[in-house]
C-alpha cells in the first residue's frame, strides 16, 4: 500500500514537472511564412480575409548585396529572415497563428515595388510597422522584439473600453497606476453618452485606457455621478473630474489631447519612441530607477511625491526609466551620460541641440542601404539628436563621400533650418577675406548679435575695441570660430540688417555658386525660387523699417522747427524786457509817466507768463501723445 502510494506520487511528480517544462517551451521561429506580400492586385483580398491586419512597411529589397548573393533564387520571405525585425515579424505571426478570438493577418510592403499600395494604405514612414483594426489605422512605435510586438496586438484587440462590474475588476482598475485612464458611469450600454464616450476610445485604443460602469454601487464608490468621467494621469491619486458632462466625442478627444502629456510617466516599451519625442522645450527630465531595487523604490515614491504636488504645473514632465526594462541599452545609457544605473540617477535630457528629425534621417539611409538594423537600433537609443547625429556620422565614415552626399540630402529633406545654417556658416568662412575688407558696420553687427544672445557682453567689447572696421571683423572670426555653426550663421543673417546692400550681393554668389558646385545633382534647384522670394521679401521688409524711420525722422525734424521758432521768440521777448527795464529809469520824471511804464511793464510782464504757458502746454501734448 504504501509503496504503490509513494509509487503514485513519483508518477504525478513526474508529470507535474514535464508539463511545466512543456509550459516554459519558449516557442522560436519554425520557418514557415505565414506573411503575406501585398501587391496592387491581392492587398484588398488579403486584409477583407482578417479582423486585424498587421503590415510591415519595408525598404526595397535587394539593397543588401551578400544577401542577394546568398538567395538570389529565393525572393521576398527569405531575404527579410535574414532580418531581425523581419524575425520578430515572423515569429509574432507563429504565435498568434492559433489565436482564436480574433483573425490576424500579416502582410509586407515593398517601398519601391509597391509604392501604390502604400500611398492608399497611407504608409509613410518606412521601416514601421501599421495595424488595421475596426477602421482605425495604429502605428506601432516601440521596441521591435517579438513579445512586446505581440503584447501590444493583444491590446489592440480588446474592446477600446473595459466594463467594470464588481469590486474586484474595481481594484484590477487601481492596480494599474502607470497608464493614463478614463472612468466614466453611464446608464447602460444603449446610452448616447456611453456610445460618445465609445467612439473617443477607439481613437486613443490602445494608448489610453477606458473603463467604464453601469452599475450605481461601483459608480457611488468611484464619486461619479451618472454621464461623469474622471480622468487619471499616471501616479496620481487623485483623478480630474472632466467638466461639462454630458459630453460629445469632440470634447472627450479635446480634453485628452490637452491633458495626456502626464507630470510623471513610465517609458514603455511598445511606445518608447513617440514617449522620446515629446519633449517640451528641447528638454526631458529623466529619472533611472530600479523598481524592485529598495533605493530604487524609495527614489521611485519621491518622484511620485514630487509629481503630485506639481500636477498642475504644464512645464513639468519627468520620464520614469525602469532599467530591468532595456537590459541592452544600458550600457549605452551609462556611457553616454557617464553615470553608474546601479543606483538612481536623476537629471535633463537636451533633445533639441541641433536635429530633431534623426528618425526619418536614419530611414532614409536605411532605404539607401546605407544603414542596417543594428547601427539604426543604436542611434535610435541614443538620448539626445546631437548623440544620434554622432552615431550617424560614426556609421557613415565608411561610406566615403556617397555616405556625405546621402546624409547632405536627408538634412535637406527633414532638416532644412540647420542645413541653410550649415550652408551660411560654410560660406562665411569661404569668403572670408571679401567680409573682412567690405564689412563697415561692425559694431552694429556685433551689438545685434548681442542683443540675440548670440555672443557675450565680453566678446561684443573685445570686437568693438578695435581701431578700424577690418581689426574689429579680425576679432569678430575669431569669436565666430570659437561658437561654430549657430553663431556664424548669426553673424550672416545680422548682415541682412546691418549691411543690406553687401548682404544681397553675398546672397546672389552663394546661392549662385551652390547651383555651380552641384550642376551635376542641382540639389538647390528647386529651392532657388523659394530662396529668392525669401530673399525679396526680407527687401521688402527692410524698405518698410526704412520708410518707418523716414517718418519718424520728419516728425523729429518738425518738432525740432517749432522748438527752434519758440526759442527764437523767447529771445526776442527777452531783449524786449531788457529795453523796458533800460528805458524804466528814464521814464520816473513824473507819476503819470510811471503808471505807463507800469502797465506797459506787466502787459510785457503777462506776455511773456502767456508764451511760456503755452510752449509748456505743447510740450505735455507731444509728451502724452508720443
Amino acid at each position: 500500500m504504501k509503496w504503490g502510494l509513494w509509487l503514485g506520487v513519483v508518477l504525478l511528480t513526474c508529470g507535474i514537472l514535464c508539463w511545466g517544462v512543456k509550459i516554459l517551451d519558449i516557442p522560436e521561429y519554425d520557418g514557415e511564412d505565414r506573411v503575406h506580400e501585398l501587391t496592387n492586385k491581392n492587398y484588398k483580398a488579403v486584409m477583407k480575409m482578417y479582423d486585424v491586419m498587421v503590415i510591415y512597411y519595408h525598404k526595397a529589397v535587394g539593397e543588401n548585396r551578400m544577401a542577394k548573393k546568398q538567395f538570389e533564387v529565393e525572393e521576398l520571405a527569405l531575404e527579410l529572415l535574414t532580418s531581425p525585425a523581419a524575425l520578430t515579424y515572423q515569429l509574432a505571426a507563429q504565435v498568434l497563428d492559433d489565436f482564436n478570438d480574433e483573425d490576424i493577418g500579416f502582410g509586407l510592403v515593398d517601398a519601391k515595388k509597391n509604392v501604390a499600395v502604400a500611398k492608399k494604405l497611407g504608409l509613410d514612414e518606412v521601416d514601421s510597422i501599421y495595424i488595421f483594426a475596426d477602421d482605425e489605422i495604429i502605428e506601432y512605435d516601440g521596441e521591435m522584439a517579438a513579445e512586446t510586438l505581440v503584447e501590444f496586438l493583444y491590446d489592440v484587440i480588446e474592446d477600446p473600453v473595459e466594463i467594470i462590474d464588481n469590486e474586484a475588476e474595481l481594484r484590477g482598475l487601481f492596480s494599474l497606476v502607470e497608464d493614463i485612464k478614463l472612468v466614466g458611469y453611464f446608464k447602460n450600454d444603449s446610452s448616447q453618452h456611453f456610445i460618445e464616450y465609445d467612439d473617443a476610445a477607439e481613437e486613443f485604443h490602445p494608448f489610453v485606457k477606458f473603463f467604464a460602469t453601469f452599475n450605481s454601487q461601483i459608480a457611488q464608490k468611484l464619486k461619479l455621478d451618472l454621464n461623469e468621467v474622471d480622468f487619471y494621469e499616471p501616479f496620481m491619486n487623485v483623478p480630474t473630474l472632466i467638466p461639462g458632462k454630458p459630453y460629445t466625442e469632440i470634447e472627450l478627444i479635446d480634453f485628452i489631447e490637452n491633458h495626456k502629456r502626464p507630470t510623471l510617466r513610465k517609458l514603455e516599451p511598445h511606445s518608447m519612441y513617440e514617449t522620446w519625442e515629446d519633449d517640451i522645450n528641447g528638454q526631458h527630465i529623466v529619472a533611472f530607477a530600479e523598481e524592485s531595487d529598495p533605493d530604487g523604490f524609495e527614489f521611485l515614491e519621491i518622484l511620485k511625491e514630487v509629481a503630485r504636488e506639481n500636477n498642475e504645473n504644464p512645464n513639468l514632465s519627468i520620464i520614469w526609466i525602469n532599467p530591468d526594462d532595456f537590459p541592452l541599452l544600458v550600457p549605452y545609457w551609462e556611457n553616454t551620460f557617464g553615470i553608474d544605473l546601479s543606483f538612481p540617477q536623476f537629471g535633463v535630457v537636451d533633445v533639441n541641440d541641433s536635429v530633431n528629425e534623426t528618425r526619418r534621417i536614419c530611414r532614409g539611409l536605411m532605404k539607401q542601404g546605407l544603414l542596417n538594423e543594428d547601427k539604426y537600433r543604436i542611434i535610435a537609443a541614443a538620448p539626445s539628436p546631437q548623440d544620434k547625429m554622432k552615431e550617424i556620422f560614426h556609421a557613415l565614415s565608411s561610406k566615403g563621400q556617397q555616405g556625405r552626399d546621402a546624409l547632405y540630402r536627408q538634412l535637406q529633406e527633414h532638416e532644412p533650418e540647420l542645413t541653410l545654417q550649415i550652408e551660411h556658416a560654410l560660406y562665411v568662412q569661404a569668403v572670408k577675406q571679401k567680409l573682412i575688407q567690405s564689412v563697415k558696420q561692425v559694431e552694429p553687427v556685433a551689438n545685434l548679435m548681442f542683443s540675440q544672445d548670440l555672443i557675450t557682453e565680453e566678446e561684443y567689447f573685445q570686437v568693438c575695441e578695435n581701431e578700424g572696421s577690418e581689426a574689429r571683423m579680425l576679432t569678430m572670426f575669431t569669436v565666430l570660430e570659437k561658437h561654430g555653426v549657430k553663431v556664424t550663421d548669426g553673424f550672416y543673417n545680422s548682415l541682412f540688417y546691418c549691411e543690406p546692400l553687401l548682404y544681397r550681393e553675398l546672397e546672389k554668389d552663394r546661392v549662385l555658386q551652390m547651383c555651380e558646385v552641384n550642376k551635376e545633382n542641382l540639389i538647390h534647384e528647386e529651392n532657388l525660387e523659394e530662396r529668392w522670394r525669401e530673399l525679396e521679401l526680407k527687401e521688402k521688409q527692410v524698405e518698410k523699417e526704412k520708410e518707418e524711420l523716414r517718418r519718424e525722422w520728419d516728425l523729429v525734424k518738425k518738432q525740432k522747427a517749432e522748438m527752434d521758432q519758440e526759442r527764437k521768440q523767447i529771445i526776442e521777448l527777452k531783449k524786449e524786457l531788457k529795453v523796458l527795464w533800460r528805458n524804466l529809469d528814464e521814464t520816473k520824471e513824473d507819476g503819470n509817466s510811471h503808471f505807463l511804464t507800469g502797465r506797459e511793464e506787466q502787459s510785457k510782464t503777462e506776455q511773456w507768463e502767456q508764451l511760456n504757458n503755452n510752449s509748456y502746454a505743447k510740450n505735455s501734448n507731444k509728451n502724452l501723445f508720443n
